[in-house]
């Protein structure tokens, strides 16, 4: 959401597991089994696709869609091609910049060359790249000049501290003033109380998410969002 005007202006795929007799399993627990059985990389590529065939039902709806960001884990990262994602987006007609592919520090450092080259082709092909959680990893202003990314995620563990904690408030505008500096859009993670708005709008970020804007909904009420959206633009 916008802090400037309160306008939907993404959406963050979130998975999760409805086990019959177990009920709703958070993707802790599941998605470093995952991860540890090499399932993590045909399960990205359904989340890539079902996010990418739910924009399209909502654009053959007659709605006007906004990004839709995906996280994307390291082993998926390190056996994909830019081509690879390239294909589930076109499968499904889209605009190449609806999608935001997210990825972690943690994941581009577990295979630099491999993971700079796959990043540089999808912000050639028009592909939105975020940096997820940053500043818990090689947050350095020489590390990231080098990543081909469009946006910043600023780790919530740093945002929950703002503006009463020192240091977090000192981490964070830093964050900010790196990617105003570097030409990068910047969203705040965890935003759960005014007072953390307040700062981060007092300190030129106006992008952010968490429950003082919105808790996770079901693609149904997320279509309600964007037809209010919709009403509004008009």
């Amino acid at each position: 959401m916008s802090l400037v005007d309160q306008s939907l202006e993404g959406f963050e795929a979130l998975l999760r597991w409805d086990k019959p007799g177990f009920g709703m399993i958070p993707p802790g627990e599941f998605i470093p089994v995952a991860e540890d059985t090499g399932f993590i990389v045909p399960l990205g590529d359904w989340v890539i696709d079902e996010a990418c065939r739910q924009l399209r039902e909502w654009i053959d709806r007659g709605l006007e869609p906004v990004p839709v960001a995906v996280n994307i884990s390291p082993r998926h990262l390190r056996q994909r091609s830019a081509e690879d994602f390239r294909r589930i987006i076109d499968r499904h007609r889209l605009s190449p910049d609806l999608v935001e592919l997210e990825i972690t520090e943690g994941a581009v450092m577990q295979d630099m060359d491999h993971a700079l080259s796959v990043l540089a082709a999808l912000k050639a092909m028009g592909i939105r790249v975020a940096v997820d959680d940053f500043g818990t990893g090689h947050s350095s202003l020489s590390y990231l000049k080098r990543l081909p990314v469009t946006t910043l995620k600023i780790d919530r563990s740093f945002v929950n501290g703002v503006p009463s904690e020192r240091e977090d408030n000192g981490i964070v505008s830093t964050i900010i003033a790196m990617a105003d500096m570097l030409g990068l859009d910047v969203v705040a993670e965890g935003v759960e109380k005014q007072e953390q708005a307040n700062f981060l709008r007092h300190h030129n970020c106006t992008l952010v998410q968490g429950w003082l804007t919105g808790r996770p909904v079901p693609a149904g009420q997320a279509a309600d969002l964007l037809a209010v959206r919709l009403r509004r633009s008009a």
